[in-house]
């Protein structure tokens, strides 16, 4: 069973970056959707059904090297913050999914799609801490963290997030925070500000499958 609510529609096409920060050198430079094949479960190998009704995209932060991130949030901490869509947001009901964690990708062989579950991350795996996501009309909103920083240069993954085809937009903003290596004396220098997230357009099922042949060959070629 999925859970499926809709979001508010407004118009972004590129990333900027607005930073209210602390005396800060080191901040984020922008974010960016990479579009995840969702046709075939990664774990059993078998259809998902979601393909040719949902899409999935993961979203990164960009930052420069040497910066570390503590936290994020959609809607909470910072001005105007939070991820919406025109929409579907695609969830899997608990005990699989989760309204917030990223789930482990082991539980992908116990579920079909349970692998392309809305949800926040940290890097490839969950965070130490993620408030309840509240997927409403208004956008997403929580926040979460980890106990440890984490490196996050040159980008650095912070949800994953399937949406219907037909949504037309997929953006807004998530406010950051974390450490960059600028200080006078060479000490951490902290940072917080937001990021503006650009729109992500689902691509049509031709395109989607011809992005997953290409990331497929990428991976060979890498071997």
């Amino acid at each position: 069973m999925k859970k499926m609510t809709s979001g508010i529609a407004f118009s972004v096409s590129v990333a900027f970056v607005t930073i209210a920060a602390f005396e800060a050198q080191a901040v984020p430079t922008g974010a960016h959707w990479v579009y995840v094949p969702n046709r075939v479960n990664p774990v059993t190998g078998e259809l998902t059904g979601l393909y040719g009704k949902y899409c999935t995209a993961d979203l990164y932060v960009d930052f420069e090297p040497g910066d570390t991130i503590s936290s994020a949030d959609f809607g909470i901490a910072g001005p105007n913050a939070g991820i919406s869509t025109d929409g579907l947001f695609y969830q899997v009901d608990p005990p699989f999914g989760s309204d917030s964690l990223l789930m482990n990708l082991s539980l992908a062989g116990f579920h079909p799609t349970v692998a392309f579950d809305t949800a926040v991350a940290f890097g490839d795996a969950p965070p130490s801490f993620a408030q309840p996501m509240n997927w409403s009309e208004a956008g997403v909103s929580g926040a979460w963290f980890n106990t440890t920083p984490q490196p996050a240069g040159p980008s650095f993954r912070l949800a994953r997030i399937t949406v219907s085809i037909d949504s037309t937009f997929l953006g807004g903003q998530i406010f950051v925070t974390g450490d960059g290596p600028n200080g006078p004396l060479g000490q951490q220098d902290p940072f917080s500000g937001v990021v503006n997230v650009p729109n992500f357009l689902c691509p049509s099922p031709g395109a989607g499958a011809l992005f997953g042949l290409a990331g497929m060959i990428c991976l060979r070629r890498r071997r």
